[in-house]
């Protein structure tokens, strides 16, 4: 197999001449090699299910000529890992353990040309964590790195909450505790209408539906917990991103959504500047507040990757509720006017004068004209 030659040779601390060229990697840039996981804390995977994990190679070129690592999972089951430069082929310089816990790669870097990232598909099954063991970095033919010049960055695996059904009995429904909330708009009552929350955040007649159960956010905080699929609306399609709050004085509420090309804008980022997406969402934040200062307009638009690609970001304040109590709040935005083929993401965040805190999660969805 390629992958134990080229491990064996990597270890040994000498890249074949031939393989990697004997001047292409004698000058370092100063800048440390970065391996980072991005895991998927602001999207929670339910368990069994598919989530790709992205593995960034940063600062390789003239710093590193073959890699040899190896990525653990107590979280997820890794299936498969892909990368055009690299040429990723299972069983050649990859492998994955019997369980999937473990994935192995080996190989030759000297196509890398700037930042490269490893897409690692697996699939998620309970929440846990995705680590990095270097078993060999090598600079050229003779050296390999040691273990202060170079940086690794492991990740988290989210799993989302259970989708359970309404009992076909019926009644009451209560969230487990009080640090968890169900969710208005998903129960259903004896009539087939959205069953009303009372004022402890139960349902009184609960008959049919599929719900989740969520723990609640920080006192001042706020989760975004849903998007619906396109809903007919008597007005057109929408997309509604739905939010859940803990009330505190001084705090207001609302939601950021970004439209357009938010998939590649991610990916963009991450590979380009290795930002995740929570600073992703703070960068655009900051964008934002400072072109619409003076709130002249609807929303700020960026492009991106030599303006072949764009996206649109837009804040609306909170100013209606869907269920409230004296402590808890629940409210959502509701997206009109969608282009076919456009995502749409979207985060809640609370307020307090000009300092922002944003979900720990958010959620999108890609419109499909029907």
């Amino acid at each position: 197999m390629k992958i134990k030659k080229i491990s064996a040779i990597i270890l040994a601390g000498a890249l074949l001449a031939s393989a990697v060229g004997m001047n292409a990697f004698a000058d370092s840039t100063g800048t440390k090699p970065t391996i980072t996981v991005f895991g998927n804390e602001a999207t929670p995977t339910e368990a069994g299910k598919t989530y790709d994990f992205s593995l960034r190679l940063a600062n390789f070129p003239k710093n590193v000529a073959g890699m040899d690592i190896e990525l653990t999972s107590d979280g997820a089951e890794f299936t498969g890992a892909e990368n055009t430069t690299l040429k990723l082929k299972e069983n050649d310089n990859y492998v994955i353990s019997t369980n999937g816990k473990k994935i192995h790669i080996v190989e030759l870097t000297d196509e890398i040309t700037g930042n490269e990232t490893i897409k690692l598909t697996a699939t998620v099954k309970n929440a846990g964590n995705i680590t990095v063991n270097v078993k060999g970095l090598a600079k050229d033919d003779k050296t390999l790195l040691t273990t202060d010049q170079y940086t690794l960055k492991g990740a988290t695996v989210a799993v989302a909450p259970e989708q359970k059904d309404v009992p076909l009995a019926g009644g009451t429904l209560s969230a487990s505790s009080t640090e968890k909330f169900i969710p208005y708009g998903y129960v259903k009552d004896s009539n087939g209408n959205y069953a009303a929350k009372d004022p402890n955040g139960g349902f009184a007649d609960a008959k049919s539906g599929k719900y989740r159960e969520f723990n609640k956010p920080a006192a001042g905080e706020v989760l975004t917990f849903g998007v619906s699929s396109a809903t007919k609306t008597k007005e057109n399609d929408a997309l509604q991103f739905g939010s859940y709050a803990i009330k505190e004085t001084d705090k207001t509420f609302g939601t950021m959504c970004i439209a357009g090309d938010w998939q590649k804008y991610v990916d963009y980022k991450t590979n380009k500047e290795g930002m995740s997406v929570s600073e992703i969402i703070s960068y655009l934040s900051n964008k934002y507040d400072t072109v619409n200062a003076n709130n002249e307009y609807d929303f700020v638009k960026i492009t991106f990757d030599s303006q072949k690609y764009k996206i649109r970001i837009y804040k609306v304040a909170q100013t209606k509720v869907m269920w409230e109590n004296d402590s808890d709040l629940q409210y959502a935005l509701r997206v009109y006017g969608l282009n076919d083929g456009e995502d749409y993401a979207a985060v809640g965040y609370s307020k307090t004068n000009s300092e922002i805190t944003f979900s720990s999660e958010f959620k999108a969805d890609t419109y499909t004209a029907k």
